[in-house]
C-alpha cells in the first residue's frame, strides 16, 4: 500500500471524471478471500419501489 500513489490516483480519477463521486476501496480482504476488484465495483440495479410484488423486476 502506497498512499502518495493512491492520492496521486484519486486524483487522476477524479480529473478524467469530473462530477463524479470517486470512491477508494481497499482490496486486500476482498483479495484474500479470492474475489477480485469487479466484486466491489459491479454494477447493482436500481430498486424500483413501485413495482414491489408486482412479479416484475
Amino acid at each position: 500500500m502506497d498512499k502518495e500513489r493512491d492520492r496521486q490516483a484519486e486524483s487522476a480519477l477524479a480529473q478524467a471524471f469530473p462530477g463524479r463521486e470517486v470512491r477508494m476501496l481497499g482490496t486486500p480482504n476482498i483479495a484474500r478471500g479470492g474475489g477480485g476488484i469487479r466484486c466491489l465495483v459491479q454494477p447493482v440495479p436500481a430498486f424500483d419501489s413501485c413495482s414491489e410484488g408486482s412479479g416484475t423486476a
